[in-house]
């Protein structure tokens, strides 16, 4: 059999037609082994830190709205991811859509913060010494709590300018790719939104004991990430 492009081989697997070779793709490269891997990161100016969100979020501009993502960021964000593709010989270029958008987060202190949907983050080194973002527990424990949320407003995908952020980073992704990578562009779902808000244990208590609880979280975590669904299929129209 001859030599596929890569971009081929993944659509031929997909399709249930026989590619030359199985094809290989990472769902998430930590910045320390990306670094590693192609000696030195192309740098945000004024980054946060190294780790593994360091090569893509800028600096607070307010501790108590969040961190600005620019589509400069993202660029450079696909473009080292590139550069690692390239050098391990992978077949498609896969990324978090998440990550590379921006979105109102509240800081605690500098090292914690609340996210759009109501769970607490905070960074810190792990047992290697590189700098790690951790998931800290949700904030929505009972009903109250989620009807005050709701009160001041569902998360909005387009609020700050996030899709077409992440609409841009992906159309970049598509044109270094061109037609010999595969772009496969990564959504969460609305369960996984919905689990981290309120935190585990609430969450799956809450399915057995009252899962009304739940069910209004649920649709409107799942409503924000069709939204994005739809944003990368009409305006991006990519094939995975």
């Amino acid at each position: 059999m001859p030599l596929m492009k890569p971009r081929d081989r993944v659509l031929a697997a997909f399709e249930l037609r026989e590619p030359d070779r199985v094809p290989e793709m990472e769902l998430g490269i930590e910045g320390s082994i990306m670094k590693a891997l192609i000696g030195k990161l192309e740098e945000v100016s004024g980054r946060v830190e190294d780790g593994e969100a360091g090569v893509w979020l800028e600096k607070v501009d307010n501790p108590s709205q969040g961190i600005k993502r620019t589509k400069e960021a993202a660029e450079v964000y696909i473009r080292n991811l590139y550069r690692v593709v390239k050098k391990l010989e992978l077949d498609a270029l896969v990324f978090s859509v998440h990550s590379l958008m921006p979105f109102k987060q509240i800081y605690l202190d500098e090292n914690t913060w609340i996210d759009e949907w109501a769970a607490i983050w905070g960074k810190g080194l792990d047992g290697t010494g590189n700098m790690r973002v951790w998931y800290r527990g949700g904030t929505l424990k009972t009903l109250e709590d989620i009807e005050k949320f709701k009160a001041n407003g569902w998360p909005d995908p387009y609020e700050l300018g996030a899709v077409d952020t992440m609409v841009h980073a992906i159309k970049y992704c598509q044109k270094l790719a061109g037609d010999e990578l595969m772009v496969i562009p990564m959504i969460h779902d609305g369960w996984e939104f919905a689990l981290m808000a309120r935190g585990f244990e609430a969450f799956l208590m809450d399915l057995y004991k009252n899962p009304k609880v739940n069910e209004e979280l649920l649709e409107a975590t799942t409503k924000f990430n069709l939204e994005l669904a739809k944003a990368i299929v009409d305006e991006c129209k990519v094939d995975v």
